[in-house]
């Protein structure tokens, strides 16, 4: 009866615990700096919530590299390519 008992509830957790599975990847992937990453949007609140969190916050982190990257390559006033922009694409 005890075996049973274990075998089911190993199983009652392992299905409790699928769906914060499933950030794993996601998370480790954003954590090593790579952020062309979606979180799947589960069914749970909680977790639905969280992998909301996470996608608004990789978007978040994606346009402001974006930005970054544009204010050190341009001029603000002419909105030329700077010289920094230039010697790169040189190379």
């Amino acid at each position: 009866m005890f075996l049973l008992l274990a075998l089911f509830g190993g199983a009652a957790i392992r299905r409790g615990l699928a769906p914060l599975s499933a950030l794993e990847t996601p998370l480790k992937k954003l954590a090593q700096g790579e952020l062309d990453v979606h979180v799947p949007v589960l069914t749970h609140h909680e977790i639905e919530t969280i992998a909301e969190a996470i996608n608004s916050a990789a978007t978040a982190i994606r346009d402001r590299d974006q930005h970054l990257r544009k204010l050190a390559s341009y001029d603000q006033l002419t909105g030329l390519a700077n010289r920094r922009y230039f010697l790169e694409r040189l190379e």
